[in-house]
């Protein structure tokens, strides 16, 4: 199996692309930043947008990994990159041999104010009718999953759309999670709820798994370890990592002064996000979750625990 990663230089990207070597697939990365090391990943460095090269990208490739996203500019900017560079992509794509998708979305893809106390693949996505309240990134990934799918039920090809809850590991701690950082005071929105985790090494087995599916149609799963922290508990190891102190806030008390200040200032996307009830319940609503459909469709169990995954990032960190 050969794959061909966008975005295969980023965080996530980087360990998806170690463990695709692992299982013995052949690797090419696609990203707008050439690789920092010595390694002897075959390379094509450019941006989707505007390269030439897109569709030489694909000469004997099997699977198309898709993680590339824009995360900088403004919104209208950010959104245009993000959605036209996938679209240029898949088009290229279409002209080539390759039939299989792995497509990153994400969680901030749900519409959180439909969301009861239990999420799970059915939950209502955000549409864009509904998608006005919410920051940028989902705005954009919401846009990009529905051309992709849009595109592969198309041309008849093979998608598995994975939605990763908050990727966190070495130095990279997801902080907005917990809530508003001030200074050294860290707030700890719903401080007793389980946390939505997911370790970047076992999202990343979750990716190699979805691109070694070969069966026909669509399939999309959430990527999230088991519970097994509240905010709490993690808001701990992360100030063990960056400092300063923890403040701990009820989630009733964040939603309904976000509430209010939307009422008082209306809504603008131009508020601090804890003023607005949307980016409050996407972030920090309190939900339990299972990971079953992505056990049961991939054979996917994550590789370490919450404990395992800090002993690694801590040795690596230090």
């Amino acid at each position: 199996m050969k794959a061909l990663v966008t975005g295969g230089n980023g965080f996530l990207g980087r360990h998806i692309v170690a463990a695709l070597r692992s299982v013995g697939a052949a690797v090419r990365v696609f990203d707008r930043h050439p690789r920092q090391d010595d390694s002897d990943i075959e390379q094509v460095t450019g941006d989707l947008l505007t390269s030439r090269s897109l569709e030489s990208a694909f000469e004997g490739v099997d699977v198309l990994v898709h993680l590339a996203a824009s995360l900088q500019g403004k919104s209208d900017e950010m959104i245009h990159n993000m959605v036209e560079g996938s679209r240029q992509l898949l088009r290229a794509m279409a002209r080539t041999t390759t039939r299989r998708i792995v497509l990153a979305s994400s969680f901030s893809v749900y519409n959180w104010s439909n969301v009861g106390r239990s999420l799970s693949e059915e939950d209502e996505t955000l549409s864009e009718t509904t998608m006005s309240g919410y920051d940028r990134y989902a705005r954009a990934k919401v846009l990009q999953e529905k051309l992709t799918r849009d595109f592969a039920r198309e041309h008849g090809f093979t998608l598995t759309v994975l939605r990763p809850a908050v990727i966190w590991g070495q130095s990279v701690w997801g902080e907005f999670l917990l809530g508003k950082r001030a200074g050294p005071i860290q707030t700890v929105v719903a401080p007793s709820a389980q946390i939505r985790l997911v370790y970047v090494e076992n999202a990343a087995d979750a990716f190699v798994l979805a691109a070694q599916r070969t069966t026909g149609g669509e399939l999309v799963l959430n990527v999230i370890d088991d519970p097994q922290l509240t905010t709490w508990q993690y808001a701990k190891v992360v100030q063990r990592q960056l400092g300063g102190f923890r403040l701990p806030l009820p989630y009733p008390v964040g939603w309904n002064g976000a509430k209010f200040a939307s009422l008082l200032l209306g809504r603008s996307p131009r508020l601090p996000y804890f003023l607005q009830p949307q980016l409050v319940e996407a972030l920090h609503k309190p939900v339990t979750w299972s990971n079953r459909r992505l056990r049961e469709y991939l054979g996917w169990t994550p590789r370490f625990t919450f404990d395992q995954a800090l002993a690694r990032t801590e040795l690596r960190y230090g």
